[in-house]
């Protein structure tokens, strides 16, 4: 596999990459693996090294006994991981998933919670790989079914074990799955024009009930769109820059006006009621 992935040739570990196994190495001065993340000879080496990325395979080796379905000890594992990764390029753990639960993870709660990114791995029986994010802060969640493709000849021409991951379906979870790049570019705009149309509705909207004498709140404004409250969040007044204003209303309400209604000293004026 280390050779069909370019990273062993003729025998022989390419340079900066490692394996740190259990079985006897000559020259390593201490040849014991860490039992920890957080084992001081990682620390000096991300010290040393800080362009070096860490993968712990997997997680119930390098957790020094810890109970993986305790949260609060999960927590400390975790957090040890988390400051070797700010030391470093990175850590990847691998962990395994729950038998009951193919896209989930095996223990803990904080497993998950403490890592910047969790994405789960599992395979038919047709070679095929799917990923998916259970947690992922940097996007919203996404998934990726991939072919394996085992082969004899490297793309340069060499010959030699080679394995190549085909695409079959890629995209971001709740949307419609698209089948190329173009697809993705056409879902994009689409999504932009849903978000400058909604917007333009949700500006008609306040303007026309401030005439009649009323102020819309954040829920009335989302069921009259037929958005729920992550998008009403998001849409209403989760972004500056809106063609409308907020203010804070009773039993922590959010109160839409338009932007007219802004007086020349800085206050909002009432609507007059009919």
């Amino acid at each position: 596999m280390l050779r069909a992935i370019g990273l062993m040739e003729n025998g022989v570990c390419l340079p900066g990459f490692h394996i740190w196994g259990d079985w006897f190495d000559a020259k390593i001065e201490n040849p014991e693996p860490p039992i920890s993340m957080t084992d001081p000879r990682l620390i000096e080496d991300a010290l040393r090294h800080p362009e070096t990325f860490y993968i712990f395979d997997g997680l119930s080796s390098f957790s020094n006994g810890a109970d993986e379905n305790n949260n609060p000890e999960m927590t400390i594992v975790m957090q040890g991981a988390k400051k070797l990764a700010r030391k470093c390029a990175g850590v990847l753990i691998l962990h395994h998933t729950n038998r009951a639960n193919k896209d989930g993870w095996r223990g803990a709660m904080a497993i998950v919670d403490a890592s910047d990114h969790a994405l789960f791995v599992n395979k038919d029986g047709r070679d095929v790989l799917h990923l998916g994010a259970i947690r992922f802060r940097a996007c919203a969640k996404w998934f990726a079914d991939l072919e394996i493709e085992f082969l004899n000849r490297w793309p340069d021409g060499r010959i030699g074990e080679f394995y190549n991951l085909k695409t079959h379906n890629s995209g971001v979870k709740g949307a419609n799955k698209p089948k190329g790049l173009e697809d993705w570019e056409k879902q994009k705009l689409a999504a932009g024009r849903a978000e400058v149309e909604s917007i333009q509705r949700a500006k008609e909207l306040i303007e026309d009930n401030y005439a009649a004498g009323k102020v819309l709140t954040k829920n009335q404004l989302g069921t009259m769109l037929g958005i729920g409250a992550r998008l009403q969040a998001e849409l209403l007044t989760g972004a500056d820059g809106r063609p409308w204003l907020c203010q804070p209303g009773s039993n922590r309400s959010v109160l839409f006006y338009p932007v007219s209604a802004r007086q020349p000293d800085g206050s909002i004026r009432e609507p007059v009621k009919s």
